[in-house]
């Protein structure tokens, strides 16, 4: 079933992203798939999400992207 559809049937008021890759130390050994993943996932859940109407749009994210502590 495609993100349209789901939205659709569903009637969703908001969308909650946790999809990513995992292991950021592995975005050097393929940073193509990491990009497709985390940027161009992200782009068409946010797409499909405004086209639905969603008002609600949650990014989560790991600890990863402050860099170390």
């Amino acid at each position: 079933m495609t993100l349209e559809k789901v939205f659709k049937q569903y009637r969703a008021e908001v969308a909650i992203n946790c999809a990513a890759e995992t292991h950021v130390d592995r975005s050097i050994l393929d940073p193509g798939g990491f990009a497709r993943t985390d940027v161009l996932g992200t782009a068409v859940l946010l797409e499909q999400a405004r086209k639905a109407g969603v008002t609600r749009f949650l990014q989560v994210s790991t600890d990863e992207v402050y860099g170390s502590l």
